[in-house]
């Protein structure tokens, strides 16, 4: 299974969160408003093309990364 979109976190002073569409090819900042945030680590959001992440200070995002 190759999907097609994908997320990876960068260490500090990287670019945060970055976000591939086209399976790993080119990637692009994912948070503009929160570009030093590194995951700790990618789940499944609770509905279908969600994600959910965590991040340093306990913090937590859901995402729709698709439908």
């Amino acid at each position: 299974m190759n999907p097609e979109i994908m997320l990876m976190s960068t260490l500090h002073g990287g670019k945060g969160i970055l976000r591939s569409t086209d399976g790993g090819k080119t990637w692009a900042d994912f948070h503009h408003d929160a570009p030093s945030y590194t995951a700790r680590g990618f789940t499944y959001g609770g509905k279908p093309g969600s994600v959910l992440y965590h991040m340093f200070g306990n913090m937590a995002r859901t995402t729709q990364l698709h439908d």
